[in-house]
């Protein structure tokens, strides 16, 4: 069992900086957004779905391990305890170690959580912000719409007038 403890704690400190590394990913996706460089996030996109992927399969052998050790302290239990209540049931110093890394992965899941919403909101009004320009675009070209009701009519401004040379 102590040799399960062991790899236990390995995963979650991986799992850990595997949260930190995908909270850069974040920060810098939330950048290169604000600065509208494409290849940057395509790039920062497949990174970030690397490092999920990988986040992945630390979680399923987190999962694992920790059925399997929930088994090894109650073989007749009907599912596998959660971290904390595994973790309070092992010998210390096994117990507080575990606790330990337990509390800081949570602490980088909740920040990554945290960033990640903040990127979609960017994402959002980047999205919406062009979406802008293409309608603005698109009404000056036909000669009706504007960008935003604050700003004057385009058609006032540009007044596209064609003349007829054959009559």
């Amino acid at each position: 069992m102590n040799k399960q403890i062991l790899e236990l704690e390995s995963i979650l400190k991986d799992l850990a900086a595997s949260h930190e590394r995908l909270l850069v990913l974040l920060r810098s996706k939330r950048a290169a957004l604000r600065q509208a460089d494409r290849e940057r996030v395509i790039d920062l996109c497949a990174e970030e779905n690397q490092q999920v992927h990988t986040i992945s399969g630390l979680e399923q052998r987190r999962l694992k391990l920790v059925a399997d050790l929930t088994l090894a302290l109650e073989p007749d239990a009907p599912q596998p305890l959660n971290l904390e209540a595994l973790a309070r049931r092992l010998p210390e110093p096994a117990c507080g170690r575990l606790l330990v890394l337990r509390s800081r992965l949570r602490e980088k899941m909740e920040q990554a959580r945290r960033e990640a919403g903040a990127t979609r909101q960017a994402t959002e009004r980047l999205v919406q912000h062009i979406q802008g320009l293409i309608q603005t675009v698109g009404g000056m070209m036909a000669g009706v719409a504007t960008y935003a009701p604050s700003r004057p009519n385009a058609t006032e401004k540009m007044n596209f007038r064609t003349f007829s040379t054959t009559g």
